[in-house]
């Protein structure tokens, strides 16, 4: 039996209608617990995207309600959204990363919020450069890096400060098979240490081989 403690994200009917559009997402019911490894999978405008974006609340339901660790989708203070986003890892398709800072500064930025000290900020950014071997980089802008390095970087960034939850878009995107390997290692052992991690893509090969849980959506709905 699981316990609501070990619950920690939450769709409770949950829906998106863009104005104008489609229904993105169809009455969405779902839980994830504390330590899962989710593949969301289906194809192109099934709804995959929206429901991380909900997640990052970047976008809002238009019914239903989405509960992520004691946060509400309900709340609108913005000082509890950005708790909320400093326990979130994204990585999103458009990247989000600061175009006129170097890797470094993108990297240190996070960290210095949080209030790290300097020298954990070195330490921690040369280990994750290292890790995805863009250290010799380091002084560069993103849009100097190829759309590989790119893609990596964004995952780089994302973990910096070591999230509870890591919402990952399509991060196999631009990625040769060799590299796409590495990345998806580095997730499971993101997932291995404690962090949840939520992972779409349209990557069959990639999904054949995984071991963990399949949630499936097809035109905004979650198919059982």
């Amino acid at each position: 039996m699981i316990s609501m403690e070990d619950i920690l994200i939450k769709f409770q009917s949950v829906s998106k209608t863009y104005e104008g559009w489609k229904t993105a997402l169809k009455n969405i019911d779902m839980e994830i617990r504390k330590g899962e490894f989710i593949f969301l999978v289906g194809p192109s405008g099934a709804g995959k995207t929206t429901l991380l974006k909900l997640l990052w609340r970047e976008e809002e339901p238009s019914s239903g309600v989405i509960f992520i660790s004691g946060y509400s989708s309900m709340e609108k203070d913005k000082k509890r959204i950005a708790e909320l986003r400093q326990k979130l890892g994204i990585v999103f398709e458009d990247l989000k990363l600061m175009r006129n800072k170097t890797l470094e500064e993108n990297l240190s930025f996070p960290l210095r919020i949080l209030g790290k000290k300097e020298k954990f900020i070195r330490a921690k950014v040369a280990e994750l450069l290292s890790i995805f071997s863009l250290y010799p980089k380091r002084k560069v802008i993103p849009e100097k890096l190829s759309a590989g390095e790119k893609k990596k970087f964004a995952i780089a960034r994302a973990v910096i400060n070591e999230p509870m939850i890591i919402l990952a878009d399509e991060p196999f995107g631009g990625l040769d098979e060799k590299f796409s390997d590495e990345v998806l290692d580095f997730f499971k052992d993101m997932n291995l240490k404690g962090t949840t991690v939520l992972l779409a893509s349209h990557r069959a090969d990639l999904v054949e081989q995984f071991k963990g849980k399949i949630l499936k959506l097809e035109n905004g709905e979650i198919k059982r």
